[in-house]
């Protein structure tokens, strides 16, 4: 099945990915300074170990949300066909973060640093109802060569879409007062990429160049028939190969609308039923 020359063999992947919007808060009311000084990280480091106490105790992303989109919302950015298998499920995840985040610097658009004595907090969202897919190759028939993997994020135009309907959502999301209320300048604290972002163009400029993936990628050994591409058939071998099984999230034919993990227990647990089937264990 693999081949025996360079790129004989690829196959499709899909994961979740995430962006944000970021905006300077009020001193101390986010943890993005415990992060940025090591002071302060050692400080709550000794407290949680000494009273489980502290900053610690709570995670920097302790707050999200998912949303299903209408079918009007899916008309209005071109998604309805590409997504008529998918509408009853969730495409977007909301989650607020108390830190600077992502951290790493844009490839193509200034970012503003993240200052020690400054605080931060992101809004951010996370595709779960990708449309593009991408792909992974076969550097060469050596097992020591690693892949060569394409993420493909945003190559769908549909796609795109809906990330700039995200990222606007993003900005309805941190104008709120309840969460307004921490900020701190105009444009509801917004300082990356800048209430001054406002076209298409530019915000897919940036959404490219600091998007991040949510670790979900899935699909590459898909649950289909082999004719259409699929790695394994419905009790999860592998075609082609005897005693072979393929037991976690790349046999997802569509990635699944959530954190993956609760999923992959169910494709553990079904898959430990089927072999104690096939070998008569039951």
């Amino acid at each position: 099945m693999l081949g025996n020359t360079s790129n004989a063999w690829f196959t499709s992947r899909q994961a979740h990915f995430y962006f944000s919007v970021i905006a300077r808060t009020e001193a101390n009311s986010s943890a993005s300074q415990l992060y940025n000084r090591i002071d302060l990280l050692q400080a709550a480091q000794q407290e949680y170990s000494a009273n489980n106490s502290g900053p610690l105790t709570t995670p920097v992303g302790p707050t999200y949300g998912f949303r299903k989109l209408s079918e009007d919302e899916l008309q209005s950015v071109g998604a309805a066909q590409a997504l008529s298998n998918q509408t009853d499920q969730a495409q977007i995840e909301y989650l607020w973060e108390n830190i600077y985040y992502p951290s790493e610097p844009s490839m193509t658009l200034p970012q503003y640093p993240p200052y020690v004595n400054q605080s931060f907090m992101s809004v951010t969202a996370a595709l779960l109802s990708p449309i593009s897919r991408g792909n992974i190759t076969l550097r060469s028939n050596a097992i020591q060569a690693a892949p060569v993997i394409n993420v493909n994020y945003l190559e769908s135009p549909i796609e795109q879409e809906l990330a700039l309907f995200m990222f606007r959502s993003l900005r309805t999301v941190l104008a709120q007062p309840m969460l307004s209320q921490y900020t701190i300048g105009p444009n509801h604290g917004e300082v990356v990429p800048g209430a001054e972002v406002t076209d298409d163009a530019t915000i897919l400029e940036y959404l490219k160049s600091t998007l991040l993936p949510v670790w979900h990628a899935s699909g590459t050994c898909r649950m289909l028939p082999l004719a259409e591409g699929g790695v394994v058939d419905s009790r999860l071998r592998v075609y082609g190969v005897d005693g072979l099984r393929v037991v976690d999230a790349s046999i997802f034919p569509v990635i699944p609308d959530q954190h993956i993990q609760g999923a992959v227990y169910m494709v553990a647990e079904k898959a430990a039923d089927m072999i104690k089937q096939d070998h008569d264990l039951c």
